[in-house]
């Protein structure tokens, strides 16, 4: 596309997507600014069903940091954003509307796991759009949110957590508005005001058996899938077994539509080796090639 040639990629740069892996201690800011800038994926489709195609486009921004900005703590300030926008091509390419967002965990050090997925489907003749979120620290918190675009915005549908802390706590949420961002991209804040979201069913019991907690926690996850199915999804995630997990697993190896066309567009994934937790990876993918012609 013209547009995306002449404004966008000069604009914005391509994200690369070659692998990138070091040994760390742990506490090394071991990303720079330029390993998350630019546009990673497109997908050109009709995404609000007018008969006319629109272009979807992710792209990582790290405009103006320094390695130390990147790294910050500061909830309200440093680690990379990640940004959805749609592209309305109809004849003249406008920019149609945006989604900021702060990516779980932000990319910042290796002692965590970060993971961010985009992917579209279509159910029952409506196109969905799919944010796929992972984060792994002290918990485990992984979240989906649901959009479709009509009259040139994101609409946002639904969103399903599911909550793992510690060995004790499980949780399955869901969202019907849109939540309130924290430093973890759609995931609740778990604070009296819980941003949007509302608890579906939990367990709590710090003096249950292994077998109890084991039970319980493949429990929530079959009522965590049973809610995804109601969008024409099917869930499968690795991340979420109760023994040890796939420590490089990412968006492709977690969902399924009902009717077989599900695409992942992109996904960035920070792992680390469960093994050794020093060997750090960071995975960039743009699975369908869509910009391998400017890289």
């Amino acid at each position: 596309m013209k547009y995306l040639k002449e404004e966008l990629i000069p604009e914005y740069g391509v994200m690369p997507v070659d692998e990138i892996c070091k040994t760390s201690n742990g506490m090394d800011a071991w990303l720079e600014p330029t390993d998350l800038q630019g546009i990673l994926a497109i997908e050109i489709d009709d995404y609000d069903g007018d008969g006319k195609h629109e272009m979807l486009l992710i792209r990582g921004t790290c405009e103006g940091m320094d390695k130390q900005e990147l790294f910050s703590s500061d909830d309200q300030g440093g680690g990379a954003r990640i940004n959805m926008e749609m592209y309305e091509c109809d004849g003249s390419v406008k920019l149609a509307d945006s989604r900021e967002l702060i990516p779980s965990g932000k990319y910042r050090v290796t002692y965590q796991e970060v993971q961010t997925g985009f992917f579209t489907y279509s159910n029952d003749g409506t196109v969905y759009i799919g944010i796929d979120s992972n984060f792994i620290m002290n918990e485990t918190i992984t979240t989906l949110a649901l959009y479709q675009y009509r009259d040139e915005a994101f609409q946002y549908v639904k969103g399903f957590c599911r909550r793992r802390q510690g060995s004790c706590y499980e949780a399955v949420l869901t969202a019907d508005s849109e939540p309130e961002q924290t430093n973890i991209t759609f995931a609740p804040t778990f604070t009296e005001d819980s941003g949007g979201w509302s608890i579906l069913e939990d367990y709590d019991d710090e003096q249950a058996s292994d077998s109890e907690l084991e039970e319980n926690a493949l429990r929530l996850n079959e009522i965590y899938y049973e809610q995804l199915k109601t969008y024409g999804l099917n869930g499968k995630d690795v991340r979420l077994l109760w023994g040890e997990r796939q420590w490089d697993a990412r968006t492709a190896d977690i969902y399924t539509s009902g009717e077989g066309n599900l695409k992942v567009m992109a996904s960035i994934a920070e792992c680390y080796e469960y093994s050794t937790s020093t060997e750090c990876h960071l995975f960039r993918e743009d699975p369908a090639g869509s910009l391998d012609a400017y890289r």
